[in-house]
């Protein structure tokens, strides 16, 4: 399998290389960079006056982590979650708030303000209906780290901006910082699990907003050229070099000259070469975002099939039918093929016989089988074979024939003759 790695290194680099050198490729910049970033907004809290005017005497609980939870507390569950400034009120059986009472909140009241997740809401009990209301509030948390300029000091972005939020001299398109930045700042200062990533800075309350920003790409790399037909000359020297070795002769007599391999590398190549442009096409937009020449995803996709794909498929086949040798002496007959090399002997061969081999050629969109060679094969007493493969060239299969004729032995040769009289 060595002859045939050798083979797709060899054409990937040769034809790569013909691209580059020989196609021609855009060489204006033009794209842009998506980057996830964070704004910070001030966050509007419930106002605490008027809090303690509607509801006075009445402590805020946070229950996150006490107990609340989906199987206990299905219905206060779903509404703890979903109340926001539109959906402002729903309400609750009697039975699951008293057991939530008791078990979780560990006091029985009429009136309870409960904090989840950030969210304040109140909760109202209604003995003669048998429900317990709950209205949306507001934001509030009690669990807010309040960061002060030194804190703040070794993420000047962040401290910028909150410097120009408190000013009212914020420009919108200015209020990004990078998420890289924001998160080493949570890291080091708050708890995500408690604060949401909110904090107190000179008394007002701040969170971040996520979004995405993008940065343009857009300049002319005029040596571009240059770069490519230098790698392509490498690519190419290197492919030639690597492919040398592939047009050696094998002892005996080679079942298909290099001609013929070199014929059909050529025609690898013909297809090869434009689909290396393409794939160097699509490099070069993913890579550096400099937009191909041409513009088509159907082609794109067939160039770059065939590249990763194709070679290897295609180099296989070329490899089996073009490395195999043939040698013969008195005591039997050597094959040298892609995969191993085998002798069988004279005296254990049992049968010879032929071998047919098809591939499918597309006819009107009909894929139908079509005869490719016509193999020798030889079966020993033990049930082992070897497969000599049909030469392109009368010639060649005439001199395996005269060679068989010259070396099998006196009481075998007259079946083998006749036999291969129809090869």
């Amino acid at each position: 399998m060595k002859i045939w790695l050798r083979r797709v290194v060899a054409l990937v680099l040769i034809a790569m290389g013909i691209a580059l050198v020989s196609f021609q490729y855009n060489n204006v910049q033009s794209g842009s960079i998506d980057k996830e970033t964070v704004k910070l907004r001030l966050q509007q809290f419930v106002d605490t006056e008027l809090l303690e005017t509607q509801f006075s005497g009445i402590e805020m609980i946070d229950v996150n982590g006490l107990g609340l939870n989906e199987e206990d507390y299905p219905c206060l569950w779903n509404i703890f979650n979903y109340l926001d400034e539109e959906w402002l009120s729903d309400s609750c059986g009697l039975a699951e708030w008293e057991s939530f009472q008791e078990l979780v909140l560990k006091e029985q009241s009429d009136t309870n303000l409960i904090i989840f997740r950030g969210v304040l809401s109140s909760c109202i009990k209604i003995k003669n209906k048998e429900k317990v209301v709950l209205n949306f509030l507001g934001e509030q948390n009690l669990d807010l780290q309040e960061l002060s300029e030194k804190d703040l000091s070794h993420f000047p972005a962040i401290q910028k901006i909150l410097k120009e939020l408190e000013a009212g001299t914020l420009d919108e398109k200015a209020n990004s910082v990078s998420l890289k930045e924001w998160d080493k700042m949570v890291d080091l200062h708050l708890e995500s699990m408690f604060d949401l990533q909110c904090f107190i800075y000179n008394n007002k309350v701040y969170g971040p907003e996520f979004g995405f920003d993008y940065e343009v790409k857009e300049c002319e790399f005029t040596s571009l050229s240059i770069v490519l037909k230098t790698i392509g000359i490498l690519f190419l020297m290197l492919g030639l070099i690597v492919i040398r070795k592939l047009y050696t002769r094998k002892r005996g007599i080679m079942v298909n000259p290099q001609k013929i391999a070199i014929l059909y590398d050529l025609i690898i190549l013909l297809l090869a070469v434009p689909s290396a442009w393409l794939v160097a096409s699509l490099l070069l937009e993913k890579l550096l975002f400099i937009p191909p020449i041409y513009a088509g995803d159907e082609m794109f996709f067939m160039g770059v099939f065939f590249f990763c794909f194709g070679i290897p498929f295609v180099s296989l086949f070329t490899s089996r039918l073009t490395s195999q040798s043939v040698a013969f002496d008195s005591k039997g007959i050597f094959v040298d093929s892609l995969r191993n090399k085998e002798f069988m002997k004279w005296e254990s061969i049992q049968t010879i016989e032929f071998s047919d081999e098809y591939v499918l050629v597309g006819r009107l969109g009909t894929p139908i089988p079509t005869k490719l060679q016509k193999s020798l094969k030889l079966i020993d007493n033990s049930g082992n074979s070897i497969l000599i493969n049909e030469p392109q060239l009368k010639s060649v299969k005439k001199r395996i024939v005269q060679h068989f004729e010259n070396n099998v032995p006196a009481e075998l040769k007259a079946n083998f003759m006749k036999f291969l009289g129809k090869w």
